[in-house]
């Protein structure tokens, strides 16, 4: 029996509905592929734009700010989307100084990538136990968060160990940290070792500082 032949109506409206079977499978599969690699694309460019920063930007940039002990750190997947390396933090709060209520004892955020060989190189590693300030970026769309100006924004709190007094260790020179606060605040941090030098500072002067930066 001869093949019908189509007009090219009916051609063009087959070709259609073709592509209309196609799309609707495709659209699915590339947002189940493609929305990992975007949250890896969005994270990576976040953690690339590390340069260093004052103790003024962190205060002005982050969403949240606190002083606590790590009690928790584990490695998983985003909840979302399982094949993305993410670390979640657990804080135990001993001050809140942004972004949470006083009232708050802890809280979890989740950084990109692990703590061993998927880390990012840009992102501060945590272990439990350890004491920190951390100064944390508002959460992205994503649920990601990490310290403003990555390892700059993450502050250790250790005992003097002549003093017992509790000091902040400062991952960058001083002067920098420093730098665009008034001749007032920074009295309220000056120690006897040389301005520039990587050192640290005592913990209550610094609490007062952001505090006080913090109300502006």
């Amino acid at each position: 029996m001869p093949r019908k032949m189509r007009s090219p109506e009916e051609n063009r409206l087959l070709r259609n509905a073709t592509f209309a079977r196609c799309h609707r499978w495709l659209v699915p599969w590339k947002i189940a592929f493609l929305a990992p690699m975007l949250i890896v694309m969005a994270a990576l460019s976040t953690s690339a734009q590390v340069l260093p920063v004052s103790l003024q930007d962190m205060v002005e940039r982050a969403g949240i700010i606190v002083s606590g002990r790590v009690v928790d750190v584990r490695q998983g997947g985003h909840p979302d989307y399982p094949h993305v390396t993410v670390t979640y933090v657990t804080v135990e709060i001993e001050e809140s100084f942004k972004g949470l209520s006083a009232d708050r004892r802890r809280f979890t955020f989740m950084q990109f990538g692990g703590q061993g060989l998927t880390r990012v190189p840009e992102l501060p590693s945590y272990r439990q136990g350890e004491r920190v300030i951390l100064f944390l970026y508002p959460k992205s769309r994503y649920g990601f968060t990490s310290p403003v100006g990555g390892i700059q924004g993450k502050l250790s709190v250790q005992p003097d160990p002549r003093t017992g007094e509790r000091r902040v260790t400062l991952v960058m020179p001083r002067a920098r940290f420093l730098e665009g606060l008034s001749q007032e605040v920074r009295s309220l941090m000056t120690d006897s070792i040389e301005p520039d030098e990587l050192t640290t500072m005592r913990y209550r002067a610094f609490r007062a500082v952001i505090r006080r930066l913090v109300s502006r």
